[in-house]
Formats: structure tokens, sequence, C-alpha cells
């Protein structure tokens, strides 16, 4: 008969089954992608809804070529008032021109407020040539189901909603 191997003598204490080892690593591994991917205690701090609007349009190769709704109006800027009210600061040409500010459109979640601002087209519009470049700043207040109180306000006239910075003033 052939002599067998011999058998390794058993050793006391426990061994760490590789499968045990493997959990560990991925475990460390997970812990060091939360802390330094800026999604650990030094992310954001609140909702992360407040930040799902960009601050500004893209601009670039690849920002979509989408034109905001014929009479849409810009936000320039906002004031809280008393209560639930906002002051909106707009600038638009001549109303003789471009014709009068319809009723403003607001959709309010817990984190933000869209206002859409448009213009109604005037029935009778005086020639291009008397229109001219002329400028005219405007505001319009609206009445909000709730106060503003630190919830975002959203210009909702352009393709992609932007954050309206606040105003110091109001322009009459």
């Amino acid at each position: 008969m052939a002599d067998a191997a011999p058998r390794p003598e058993p050793r006391s204490g426990r061994r760490v089954s590789s499968g045990a080892a493997a959990i560990v690593v991925l475990l460390a591994m997970c812990l060091g992608w939360w802390l330094f991917s800026g999604n650990g205690p030094s992310g954001p701090p609140g909702n992360a809804q407040l930040y799902a609007v960009p601050d500004e349009t893209p601009s670039g190769s690849n920002a979509p070529s989408v034109a905001p709704p014929e009479g849409a109006v810009e936000i320039d800027g906002f004031v809280p008032e008393e209560g639930n009210h906002v002051a909106l600061n707009y600038t638009t040409g001549a109303r003789r021109c471009v014709g009068r500010l319809d009723t403003p459109q607001v959709l309010e979640t817990d984190a933000a407020v869209t206002v859409s601002l448009m213009l109604v087209p005037p029935t009778s519009p005086p020639p291009p040539r008397r229109c001219g470049e002329v400028v005219e700043l405007h505001t319009v207040r609206v009445d909000l189901d709730a106060p503003l109180e630190g919830r975002s306000l959203l210009d909702g006239s352009r393709p992609q909603p932007v954050r309206v910075e606040q105003d110091a003033t109001t322009n009459e």
C-alpha cells in the first residue's frame, strides 16, 4: 500500500473565513467612499430637494437648445413681504409694445415656490419702429398659500426652472 499524505494537525483558535474577510473589506470601502465623496458628514445639509435645481442655466456645447415659451418673462429678483406675500421684480419692453402681464402661475411645494410670468400680447401693437429697445422695470406682488420662509423661489418661465436671488429693494 502506498503511504497516505500526512494530515495536518488541527490548529487551536478560530480561523476567519475568506467570505467574512471580503465583507469586512467591502464595508471598509463603502465607509471610505461615503466619507470622502461629499455624501458623508461634509455633504449638503438639510433636504436634498432644495438643491435639485441649478443656480444658473447651463452653457456650453452640452446645454439644451430649448427656448423659453413666447411671452415668458424672466424674474430678475424678489423681496419677501409680510405674511404670505412676495414681490417679484421683472424687466420687459414697453407695455404698449409687448403687452400686459397675465396672472402669475404659482406652484408651491414644501421645498420651493415656482412662479411663471407670461405676457398677454396687445390687441393692436404699435409699429416696431415706435417700440425700439425701451426697457421697463416692474414689480408684481404674489399671494402664496404659506410664507416663503426657507423655501427656494424658482423662475418657471425658463425651460428648466432656475433659483431666483432675493433683491434688496423693489421697483415700482
